[in-house]
């Protein structure tokens, strides 16, 4: 995220947002509520925010 030019004031209340629609919100973490989470964003950032949520299913993944 930091690479894809935002700073990290901005991108704490995106995870923030993550965390808080993974678990309580309407379609729990579907993949179209959490890539709408940042598509007010630029491109950058919501190539980099679908990157870092792949990598957290993969890992994830690996540990089951």
């Amino acid at each position: 995220m930091v690479d894809a030019g935002l700073e990290l004031e901005q991108i704490e209340p995106l995870v923030l947002r993550l965390g808080f629609e993974a678990i309580v919100g309407q379609r729990r973490g579907s993949s179209e509520s959490l890539i709408q989470l940042v598509s007010d964003q630029p491109v950058a950032v919501r190539a980099a925010w679908v990157e870092m949520l792949g990598r957290m299913v993969t890992s994830r993944e690996a540990a089951d």
